[in-house]
């Protein structure tokens, strides 16, 4: 019997500071319009996902952080994944390092690679427009 090869993507989430903020206005699609200036710093989440069964598991190795459709990377991979009609689910595993509730935006970020990964993952053919249009429906 052949053992198949699970395709895994590793992915870097950077956090980032701002260093200025400002809320200009409400746009006509609810989000509001902001005008800052932010900085990577140097401290990442290390995000591995992989093909899955069926549904999301997302495992962790920090207990600080929701598995559930309460943290921001399933929250994307469940909506990547409904809208390309991907049954085969994904395993995500986040390595946290970045601070979570530090203002570091963590949540985002890892949300991001995960819109990234799966898109690489399952070669979903998504252009830069598309996944950023996707994150910026996350957070």
């Amino acid at each position: 019997m052949a053992m198949s090869m699970r395709k895994n993507i590793i992915l870097k989430a950077p956090a980032k500071v701002n260093l200025t903020l400002d809320v200009k206005g409400k746009r006509s699609d609810g989000y509001h319009e902001l005008e800052t200036v932010m900085h990577q710093v140097n401290l990442l989440d290390i995000i591995r996902i992989s093909q899955g069964t069926g549904g999301i598991q997302i495992k962790s190795n920090s207990s600080l952080i929701p598995t559930n459709e309460e943290n921001l990377a399933y929250q994307a991979a469940e909506m990547i994944l409904g809208e390309y009609a991907h049954k085969e689910g994904v395993e995500i595993y986040i390595e946290k390092n970045i601070p979570v509730g530090a203002g570091l935006a963590g949540g985002s970020t890892d949300a991001a690679a995960v819109i990234q990964g799966i898109n690489q993952l399952y070669d979903l053919g998504l252009e830069e427009e598309e996944l950023l249009e996707m994150a910026a429906r996350i957070g």
